[in-house]
C-alpha cells in the first residue's frame, strides 16, 4: 500500500528535514511528541524497523533457496 511507499519515502531523509516539514520547529520537538506518542525517539524507531526489515529480507532469501 500507500502507507509503506510513504515510509520508504521518509526512510532516506534526514529527521531534521521531515522534522521541519512536518511543521515542527526542530528535531529535539519532533523527537518529544514522537517519544510520547510511541515511546521510543525517531532514530529508535529507525533502527529497529531497518533491522525487522533486513530479518524479513533475509527469511524470503532463505525460502527461495529452498
Amino acid at each position: 500500500g500507500g502507507r509503506r511507499k510513504e515510509d520508504e519515502a521518509l526512510a532516506g531523509r534526514a529527521l531534521a528535514e521531515i522534522a521541519l516539514d512536518c511543521g515542527f520547529a526542530d528535531q529535539a520537538h519532533l523527537g518529544r511528541v514522537f517519544r510520547a506518542q510511541f515511546g521510543q525517539t525517531p532514530a529508535d524507531f529507525r533502527r529497529i524497523t531497518a533491522a525487522l526489515s533486513q530479518a524479513q529480507q533475509d527469511r524470503s532469501i532463505g525460502s527461495d533457496l529452498s
